[in-house]
């Protein structure tokens, strides 16, 4: 086996650098299996894939080589984001078959245990175990099974997507077993000893099906749990042979501070007789759901002797196995290490329980608003502890958790902690009003967000409602992919009831998304709000051209949430932590603004809306970075209504002449300035907000780099806000007169008297 194994790598080896079909260059090796070499690969057009070779000697055998092609196939059978989809397939004119399959940057879960010491927090390995499930929900309804779940098989990429790994390839391994091509080797043939089922490590290939696979993924969590393989020997016969024969013991034993939900489910889903496992993946997905929950109860006692027996195991050394070669994997020691939590943002899976639409209150009830002129009534709330609350982290809550941001009204999107760029999807849950009990609950998901938060974001509101098919209704804000494209996969498969809520402009391009007609709503058709069923109302607000012609946001009277979209969206800093927006924020939010809005008249228009508003707005949430709330709210409003975005910032010429000609009108403003305020014309430009990244101020001497009309602007209002017109007049008659001789556009000024006000400049 040795030998063959070595002579398998000296050819892997040797082809790196080739060219397969002419179009595929073999980059670099990934890795090698019993039954093929992996490689990262680049085609002729500059795109990047990886490339599964078969061995040239299991190549040569047809029926091998069918069943390579055609089960490598069975990923994207499965259909769901979280399998690696398989792109291509071809021979060479020498007769290599070969796969060419979707390149993910990351890392496999049995690395990133040996990296955090072997074991792994338990909030991050039920996520875990969702993202899994939910792929096997889809894979057994068509009856595909995978045959060899284990860590080296699930991987986490950079942006924090989970995927599952070699769907199907084991049926190929055991033709070529059944055929004499490849010597049965455990971890390449039959599955891997510590992740392989009774049935499946006796060989009783017919006894093997769905309950084979859901055993594989708790020996998966209780070697993540614990950091210990389920059955410990000291060699692979050994390991074979307890897998085949002995029951597994308890998670207890080894992990005994585990919650008890969680060890009763790892315990269940690991009976050695088939009829005492989950029977399905949906039952054990939903088992996982509740055990993410909190509990007060404690794990099993477990005694001295029992610690004193396993204690042998842990202390003998794990054996080593000979698996297929992970898929896709690339480890570049240049690039950081993925989050060890699977956070944003890549695409990944839905995590709820698929289930026949329940009946909740669907959209197509909804009504127009009789319209309201101040905050509706409260809506009923059950007692606190009939209420899910969500696993909690203390450090960084968000990262794992959803977090009420308001009565009702749920954050319940994927934070990565090494990104800067995150998206906010939303969920509020209405609860019936009294006289409205009849309704059931209504539940919205306001800008669900892209595939690659999917499996995070449908955990979280799994552990809120009990799953994605609870969902009633999505609103979309406008229709960029980042905000709305996982509404395709929402729509498809786990909520078709669920009505599509958004603007006429943003559904002519979602929906190319392939979503139903026969569930949009236009927002159009409540302009003053529509009643949802359960008694509540909500107000559609149109922002146009933020960033989006079709662009609406939604506010709920009730909570005085407003749903912003892109407005107030921003950068999140990297050191930033929690969901609630500080100082640090604004030049994040700077940034997007100036660089996704068109120009500062849509901000205005759009803050005039806001300020509008009955009741007042108290909290923003934005669907990029962080919240607004308190004062901080309002001063960003009056930041945002001021700021140069778009176009204004490409018509402020910025050439070094013209540079020059706004600095000396700049010197002869502060000089004036200086005159009539004295030392406080300094103090004002410095605490000036808008100001501390536009004007470099030194002793005596002050200058600008860009901006010109604008930061004039923002001088002059720094300077004369509050001033009596004795004291602001001669600052401002500087600036314009400063302009008209230099020929500059005049900022816009107004010059004032205590009996009249006239409008100067252009």
């Amino acid at each position: 086996m040795i030998a063959v194994e070595r002579a398998n790598r000296e050819r892997a080896e040797a082809r790196i650098g080739t060219l397969l079909k002419g179009k595929w260059r073999l980059d670099m090796l990934l890795g090698v299996g019993g039954m093929a070499a992996v490689y990262a690969a680049t085609h002729r057009n500059k795109n990047r894939a990886a490339v599964k070779v078969l061995h040239p000697d299991l190549a040569a055998e047809p029926a091998i080589r069918a069943r390579f092609h055609h089960e490598g196939y069975a990923a994207n059978a499965v259909g769901h984001p979280c399998v690696v989809r398989i792109l291509d397939d071809d021979e060479t004119d020498d007769g290599l078959a070969f796969l060419v399959m979707e390149l993910l940057e990351g890392e496999t879960y049995d690395r990133i245990a040996q990296r955090c010491g072997g074991r792994l927090p338990t909030p991050e390995v039920l996520t875990l175990a969702l993202a899994v499930l939910d792929v096997l929900v889809a894979a057994h309804e068509k009856r595909i099974l995978h045959r060899d779940l284990k860590p080296e098989n699930i991987f986490l990429t950079q942006t924090g997507a989970i995927k599952v790994l070699d769907f199907g390839l084991a049926r190929a391994l055991e033709a070529a077993v059944e055929q004499g091509r490849i010597m049965t080797s455990f971890g390449t043939t039959m599955g891997t000893p510590g992740f392989m089922p009774p049935e499946q490590a006796r060989g009783d290939w017919n006894e093997v099906d769905a309950t084979s696979d859901l055993w594989a993924v708790g020996a998966t969590l209780y070697t993540l749990l614990s950091g210990c393989l389920v059955h410990e020997a000291g060699n692979l016969t050994g390991s074979l042979i307890m897998a085949a024969t002995k029951p597994v013991g308890s998670l207890a034993l080894v992990a005994p501070t585990l919650p008890r939900a969680v060890i009763e489910l790892v315990d269940r889903s690991l009976q050695f007789d088939k009829a005492n496992r989950f029977q399905d993946a949906a039952s054990m997905r939903a088992a996982v759901t509740d055990a993410m929950q909190p509990t007060t109860r404690v794990s099993p006692g477990i005694t001295p002797e029992a610690h004193r027996l396993h204690s042998k195991a842990l202390m003998e050394p794990r054996v080593g196995t000979n698996s297929e070669p992970v898929t896709v994997a690339i480890a570049d020691a240049k690039r950081p290490l993925p989050p060890t939590l699977p956070t944003p943002p890549d695409s990944a899976t839905a995590l709820a329980p698929r289930a026949p639409l329940a009946p909740e209150a669907s959209l197509g009830q909804l009504t127009p608003s009789r319209g309201t002129s101040g905050p509706l009534s409260p809506a009923v709330r059950p007692p606190a502890a009939q209420r899910p609350t969500p696993p909690q982290q203390t450090d960084r809550p968000e990262v794992v958790s959803p977090i009420e941001i308001a009565k009702d009204t749920f954050w319940v999107g994927k934070r990565d902690p090494k990104s800067i760029f995150h998206a906010n999807p939303y969920l509020r849950i209405f609860r019936p009003k009294p006289g409205f009990e009849q309704a059931g609950p209504f539940h919205l998901l306001v800008d669900p967000g892209s595939s690659s938060d999917f499996a995070v974001v449908s955990a979280k509101i799994g552990t809120l409602i009990g799953g994605m098919n609870k969902l009633s209704a999505l609103f979309i804000n406008h229709q960029d992919p980042d905000v709305g494209s996982s509404a395709a996969v929402i729509s498809a498969r786990y909520a078709p009831g669920a009505s599509i809520v958004c603007s006429e402009a943003t559904w002519r391009l979602i929906v190319h998304f392939n979503l139903p007609p026969e569930r949009y709503v236009d927002t159009a058709r409540f302009p003053r709000g529509f009643d949802v069923p359960t008694g509540h109302m909500m107000l559609p607000v149109p922002s146009p051209f933020c960033h989006f012609r079709g662009a609406v946001m939604l506010y709920d009277p009730e909570t005085r949430v407003l749903f912003t979209g892109d407005l107030f969206g921003g950068l999140t800093p990297i050191e930033a932590r929690g969901l609630w927006a500080d100082e640090s924020d604004w030049a994040g939010i700077r940034a997007f603004h100036q660089t996704y809005m068109p120009t500062n008249r849509v901000l205005t228009r759009a803050m005039d809306t806001i300020r509008a508003l009955d009741p007042p707005v108290e909290i923003i949430a934005p669907q990029h970075g962080r919240l607004l709330r308190g004062p901080l709210l309002h001063r960003y409003i009056e930041r945002l209504a001021r700021l140069p975005v778009g176009l204004d910032i490409l018509d402020d010429v910025a050439d070094e002449e013209t540079i020059t000609a706004w600095n000396s009108v700049l010197r002869r403003v502060v000089r004036t300035a200086r005159m009539v305020l004295g030392p406080e014309a300094d103090e004002l430009l410095q605490q000036h907000e808008d100001l501390r990244d536009a004007l470099q101020v030194s002793g005596d001497q002050v200058r600008l780099s860009s901006l010109g009309r604008w930061t004039l602007s923002a001088v002059v209002e720094a300077l004369t806000v509050g001033q009596t017109p004795t004291i602001a007049n001669p600052i401002k008659l500087e600036a314009v007169l400063a302009c008209e001789e230099l020929e500059l556009p005049s900022p816009d000024i107004r010059i004032e008297d205590a009996e009249s006000s006239e409008h100067v400049g252009a």
